[in-house]
């Protein structure tokens, strides 16, 4: 429930959608529950009672660890949706060990902030079983203004990290346009 996880819940609260939700550290179970998300006070109660859950992870050996937890209690045809920026290779190893419980994982890789996802502005590119994203995409559509279903799982994640480095490559001709504006004598504003 850090910044992307609650501007997702809240966004999807504000769509019609019921949502639970659960993080290890009680200040921001707190501050979700303040902001009206329920709470749950475990991930085994989050698995039995959702059949749609989003992950919103720092990272993907994180995620490793939470998905463990939550695999002998998850319902078949459960769909993980998965925002946390990770590795390909983590995407496809997730997708086959869920795929043996009936479980569908589905990288919906954010692009763009917090504030953007808030305010629906939001791109999301996803990776996974086609059936999953059909089924999934009622839950998108209330934080992305756009959705982009580009292949099999670790499709997503490699996507993002093209746009990432781009984006990357973007800020750094920008600082060095600013640098040369300010050397040549130009106001940088």
């Amino acid at each position: 429930m850090g910044l992307l996880g609650s501007a997702l819940a809240r966004r999807l609260g504000e769509h019609g959608f019921s949502v639970l939700g659960y993080d290890v550290d009680p200040t921001r179970r707190e501050a979700a529950a303040a902001s009206r998300t329920s709470i749950s006070d475990s991930l085994i109660d989050v698995a039995r009672r959702c059949k749609r859950i989003i992950l919103s992870l720092p990272n993907s050996d994180i995620v490793n660890e939470v998905l463990g937890q939550l695999e002998p209690h998850l319902a078949k045809e459960a769909v993980i949706l998965d925002t946390t920026t990770g590795a390909p290779e983590h995407a496809i190893r997730s997708a086959e060990r869920l795929q043996g419980l009936g479980v569908a994982y589905l990288e919906t890789n954010i692009g763009g902030s917090s504030k953007q996802v808030q305010a629906g502005d939001a791109i999301v590119l996803c990776g996974g079983e086609a059936t999953a994203y059909a089924r999934c995409q009622d839950l998108i559509a209330c934080f992305g203004r756009q959705a982009f279903y580009v292949g099999t799982s670790g499709s997503g994640s490699r996507l993002k990290l093209v746009l990432n480095l781009v984006l990357g490559l973007n800020r750094a001709v920008l600082a060095e346009g600013l640098a040369f504006a300010e050397a040549s004598g130009l106001s940088a504003q």
